[in-house]
């Protein structure tokens, strides 16, 4: 049974691992071109010193920018599309043509069949969305498109690539048992991935914003410095942080500064600008953010719950078939 699970799957496997290496090959060098060109301005001290030479390297980055939004969406719909494509090619398909029937006369108990089905599709997935997800991390890392904290970022680090995969094998699996129907099934399964996607993005977004604990100050005080044309320099927040919440505060505010303490304050910036001296003592810009150090927990904690979902589907799914009729 696994032999005919893996040759059933086996065209599609190998056309989805081209379409991999594809995309392997624009984000190589996407991500060399981006880094040789952060080398030449690091070289000529761009960040602390601005020279005519910095402009055109600088427009070359941003250029090279523009595909991040591409690569990091094409990556997520490969994982899904491998998901669902590896969920109707193990199990769905046979629901829809009935040639499960088959497999439960050859000895073989309609457990049996599904536990071994899903078992190649589960490992058929996760070898090809690994490689993606160290691709994704790497590329990531090298371009510096988002903190690996941040929201997005989550998903284009560590494994939750993979975990995106199994979750719409697994929503496609349960979506076939039900509708017993291919198309129908893959389109509810990865319709459904998007609520799921969305709704763990928005729960995700919230913890972070809860769980951001860290404050950082500037290093000058735009309310002191003569000439304040609104321009603020900082070096307080430290590399691959990623930034929650920024604005005035009360100097004598103990704790993270909310969003009402944020907006409170801001409404006295007016005064600030006409009275400097009294508002240094009384006031000062600050960042609250989340550390990169907590990625690993809040990676393990979204792969965790997210893998959870995908056994509880599988599961439903296993107990539809078991009342199918033969």
């Amino acid at each position: 049974m696994r032999w005919v699970a893996w040759r059933q799957a086996r065209a599609a496997i190998i056309a989805l691992a081209v379409v991999e290496i594809s995309l392997g090959a624009v984000v190589w060098y996407q991500a060399r071109q981006i880094q040789g060109l952060d080398r030449q301005m690091s070289f000529l001290r761009c960040n602390t010193s601005w020279v005519q030479a910095c402009g055109p390297l600088s427009a070359q980055v941003r250029q090279w920018d523009q595909w991040n939004v591409f690569i990091a969406l094409a990556a997520i719909a490969i994982a899904v599309v491998v998901g669902a494509i590896i969920a109707s090619l193990a199990v769905v398909g046979d629901l829809d043509r009935m040639s499960v029937r088959l497999g439960w006369t050859q000895s073989m108990t309609r457990s049996q069949w599904f536990l071994e089905k899903v078992g190649v599709g589960v490992l058929a997935v996760i070898g090809l969305t690994l490689p993606l997800s160290v691709m994704l991390a790497w590329w990531n890392a090298t371009t510096g498109y988002l903190p690996r904290v941040s929201v997005f970022g989550m998903s284009l680090s560590g494994g939750l690539l993979i975990c995106y995969g199994l979750v719409t094998f697994s929503l496609v699996v349960a979506a076939g048992a039900v509708l017993r129907r291919t198309g129908w099934a893959i389109a509810v399964g990865i319709v459904a991935f998007g609520g799921v996607f969305l709704a763990a993005n928005s729960i995700e977004s919230s913890i972070l914003v809860q769980q951001a604990t860290a404050i950082a100050f500037y290093t000058n005080d735009p309310v002191t410095t003569p000439g304040f044309q609104g321009q603020t320099f900082h070096t307080g927040t430290p590399s691959g942080a990623w930034i929650t919440a920024s604005g005035w505060a009360p100097r004598h505010y103990h704790g993270v500064p909310t969003a009402a303490v944020f907006n409170t304050s801001t409404e006295r910036l007016t005064a600030c600008k006409q009275s400097p001296a009294v508002c240094a003592s009384t006031m000062h810009l600050v960042e609250v953010y989340v550390p990169d150090s907590e990625f690993p927990r809040l990676q393990v904690e979204e792969g965790l719950a997210l893998l959870l979902g995908s056994f509880g589907l599988l599961g439903a799914g296993l107990l539809r078939l078991r009342r199918l009729e033969a």
